[in-house]
């Protein structure tokens, strides 16, 4: 027999080691999920590149190859309508826009609206100079905002602030020096008005600016396109038939390079379903279950444990260190040896030791228990 914390010491080295292994298992997961994205990218940009070699143009030739190696995919007669598709498509949006835009009067337009725009904002800085002239005055806008002078005014002579208003108003008349308070309130409130609606005239003039400069740029994608009709169709082209070669059950022998890849990507999402992720579950659960080993064992009054528990432990680490349970290589993983690290540790004897006894078992008990199922509980 041996003191429970020479135990608990390689116990302890233990949990170590697996929560080392399973944070390996979950890198080795990312390394081939990695893989299989990447190679996902790959295929996709191979797909164009067949697309691409299988109709490099929209050549009588060219459709007839195309036809021979993926049957009926396309006629010359649907690229001739599809090219007049196009082409009508396109001048109908064209003639739409020249409805309320002329191409030639877009440049004396534009700088006749930035000129306008560059007027407001000068007269803007000017009444905004003006405003602040009127608001530093101290007292002025609030008097203005509570009706001073007008009907609205809700103070009367038996109030103390009615007299220190007043007060207040002959002090800003002198400052500024107007005739009376009237001639104050008419003046910054119609300093008022006319900042908002520069400030309004100003916001239509960069939207109109914003509007016509959009719209000559829709005219030049618009005549460019025009003049691209069969790229245009080349490319939706190239796109519907990467989808179909997508969608092939069975690949041909001319797509060699896809075949590989998607071998290569069955290869890999196999090991990380049927192999990685079970085997990390199971070492997940089997180091969840050695965890509450500790705490039973470590809240345990027995204090002397058998020599085999703690030779077994210790012989384990040696092992798993040396990569003895450990497959060099993934594709040696046995499904099979995903349960390897607590049945080699006896774990259901270990805990029914500290859980339901507190005395050293008989050998002979030991021997019976050992030779249970190596999957344990």
């Amino acid at each position: 027999m041996a003191d429970k914390n020479e135990f608990l010491k390689a116990l302890d080295e233990h949990i170590g080691i697996v929560k080392t292994w399973l944070e390996e298992i979950g890198l080795e997961i990312n390394e081939y999920s990695t893989k299989v994205s990447e190679l996902q990218k790959k295929r996709q940009e191979k797909l164009e590149e067949s697309a691409t070699v299988l109709l490099p143009d929209l050549k009588e030739t060219s459709i007839d190859a195309l036809n021979y190696k993926i049957p009926d995919f396309i006629t010359k007669q649907k690229v001739t309508e599809l090219l007049n598709m196009e082409s009508k498509r396109i001048k109908k949006q064209i003639e739409e826009l020249l409805l309320d835009f002329d191409p030639e009067a877009f440049e004396s337009k534009q700088a006749e609206l930035e000129q306008g725009l560059e007027k407001e904002q000068g007269d803007q800085k000017i009444v905004a100079s003006l405003l602040d002239d009127f608001e530093r005055v101290k007292g002025l806008r609030e008097l203005t905002d509570c009706g001073y002078g007008t009907d609205a005014y809700p103070r009367n002579i038996l109030q103390t602030r009615y007299y220190l208003d007043w007060k207040r108003a002959d002090e800003i008349v002198a400052i500024l020096k107007k005739k009376d308070w009237s001639k104050v309130r008419q003046e910054y409130q119609e300093l008022q008005k006319s900042a908002q609606m520069l400030k309004n005239a100003i916001n239509r003039m960069r939207e109109q600016i914003r509007v016509l400069s959009e719209k000559s740029k829709n005219y030049s994608e618009l005549k460019d396109a025009l003049q691209n009709v069969d790229g245009t169709i080349l490319e939706k082209l190239r796109i519907k038939l990467k989808a179909e070669l997508d969608s092939l059950e069975s690949l041909p022998d001319w797509l060699q390079e896809i075949i590989v890849i998607n071998d290569t990507i069955k290869e890999f999402q196999t090991l990380i379903i049927e192999q990685l992720q079970p085997r990390r579950e199971g070492v997940s659960k089997q180091l969840s279950q050695m965890q509450q080993l500790r705490v039973e064992a470590s809240q345990s009054q027995t204090r002397r444990v058998p020599n085999k528990y703690i030779n077994q432990l210790r012989e384990r680490n040696r092992q798993i260190r040396r990569g003895a349970y450990k497959p060099q290589s993934i594709q040696h993983i046995s499904i099979h040896n995903d349960n390897w690290l607590f049945p080699y540790i006896y774990y259901t004897t270990m805990f029914e030791y500290f859980h339901g006894s507190s005395h050293e078992p008989a050998e002979s008990t030991y021997n019976e228990q050992v030779t249970e199922t190596r999957y344990g509980s």
